[in-house]
């Protein structure tokens, strides 16, 4: 077994280096982070809701708006 093998196959990308950026640019590569970031919480939030309610994921397998979900949701999403 080679060395390399054991180190991680995707390694984070060095930070910018933020030192030679004026402030119209560190503003924008701000901006730019946030909008990241929200992308990143939508992607999140997409995928948990089929884990607070199974039944939403499948709308076909069920009939009916009033599902056992909506009725008694799953213990602990409100932490979310």
């Amino acid at each position: 077994m080679d060395e390399e093998d054991l180190l991680p196959r995707k390694q984070k990308p060095a930070p910018k280096p933020l030192d030679t950026l004026g402030v119209a640019e560190l503003e924008q590569y701000v901006a730019d982070l946030e909008a990241e970031i929200r992308r990143a919480r939508a992607v999140i939030a997409s995928k948990q809701v089929p884990r607070r309610c199974p039944t939403k994921a499948l709308p076909t397998a069920f009939s009916g708006s009033d599902t056992a979900c909506e009725r008694n949701p799953v213990r602990g999403s409100q932490a979310l």
